[in-house]
């Protein structure tokens, strides 16, 4: 394994920026434009480490970047990149050590060999991300950019992610037999929703979506009116994977928080996080796969794995999905290219394409 670097792709205006008034996205004008950081340590959570790579945001990744990364990738026996984007409540140095986190504990508690790099999009800090004033406004779809909300700047983020999709398409062709995987937690499901909404189909190996918070609905086709947005994700992968618990319980109160508001889909206001992929209407593509975490995603199996060392302690079940070896190995499994049937501590349901994660001791 050559993983000697870390590096973050961000669309925040200022990366710095600690006030919710000056965390927005790059200005439209900018054509998609990107921060591109880099620090010289692997899977480093300490933002303080980290350099952008050039002077002014692009949308091209800067060439020491993109030479370094490809170099990198190269010296791997079997190439693999790993794009991760978070969830609510993750400021630019949440960012930088959530990603960080995430490679350490994917590569040691499971053997994935990859590379895991970052997308920052400009989220709250935490107290913000859950106020209602600052949230959204009424749902819409495709989102359009709201000054001083947090969906709307997701919805600002677009034209930048289609930057982001672009360099994994170049970097495709760079690395002869790289495999690519989008990981994605809570509301980061919603920009990768959003960014690849009517997007050309740039498809990459492996899409996981980890305690989403988007509708039930959203992976179900044919697409019309509030049903189906995720159509983008569904087309731009060989197969996306669901990973979902009945037991998190902040979805469950995002449903009562913001589901009356009307913040979420009036038609479908379930969480793909909770209820995992729906047949409220239509069908499941068969690219799409759900795999029900609520054995291991629980209260008593994450208090254990705290108590035990194997999980930092204090960790919410919510956030688990990141920590929790035996879903880390499902990940790295499934980015692997395991049949979904041949994904080790799975059990087939009924419904086509859906399992449920058995509970095994760490």
């Amino acid at each position: 394994m050559a993983i000697t670097n870390s590096y973050m792709i961000t669309n925040r205006a200022t990366p710095g920026a600690t006030h919710m008034a000056d965390i927005k996205p790059l200005s439209s004008a900018q054509a998609g434009a990107l921060w591109w950081y880099m620090s010289p340590k692997p899977n480093d959570t300490n933002v303080n480490d980290y350099e952008a790579q050039s002077s002014n945001p692009s949308a091209i990744a800067p060439s020491n970047f993109i030479n370094t990364l490809v170099t990198e990738l190269q010296q791997q026996a079997k190439p693999q990149l790993a794009l991760y984007i978070h969830g609510l409540g993750n400021t630019w140095p949440d960012a930088v050590s959530e990603t960080g986190y995430l490679g350490q504990y994917i590569s040691t508690n499971s053997g994935f060999t990859g590379t895991v790099i970052g997308f920052s999009w400009p989220s709250f800090d935490f107290t913000d991300s859950v106020d209602p004033l600052f949230y959204s406004g009424a749902y819409a779809f495709p989102p359009t950019p709201e000054d001083g909300t947090i969906r709307g700047n997701i919805g600002g983020s677009y034209k930048s992610f289609g930057s982001v999709m672009s360099f994994l398409e170049n970097l495709s062709a760079a690395v002869p037999g790289l495999t690519i995987s989008i990981m994605c937690h809570s509301e980061g499901n919603y920009m990768l929703m959003t960014g690849l909404y009517n997007r050309p189909c740039v498809v990459v190996d492996q899409i996981m979506l980890m305690a989403a918070d988007t509708n039930n609905a959203a992976l179900q086709s044919p697409p019309s009116g509030l049903v189906g947005q995720g159509s983008g994700i569904v087309a731009n992968a060989k197969r996306v994977t669901v990973y979902y618990s009945a037991n998190d319980p902040t979805l469950a109160a995002a449903v009562g928080v913001f589901g009356p508001l009307l913040m979420h889909n009036p038609e479908y206001g379930g969480r793909l996080g909770i209820n995992g992929p729906s047949f409220n209407y239509g069908q499941q593509s068969p690219n799409v796969v759900g795999v029900d975490c609520s054995l291991v995603v629980s209260e008593q199996n994450v208090s254990k794995l705290a108590d035990g060392g194997v999980i930092p302690a204090g960790t919410d079940l919510h956030s688990s999905y990141r920590f929790i070896p035996q879903i880390l190995d499902d990940l790295t499994q499934t980015a692997n290219g395991a049949g979904s049937g041949s994904v080790v501590n799975r059990k087939q349901l009924a419904a086509a394409n859906s399992y449920l994660m058995s509970l095994v001791s760490p």
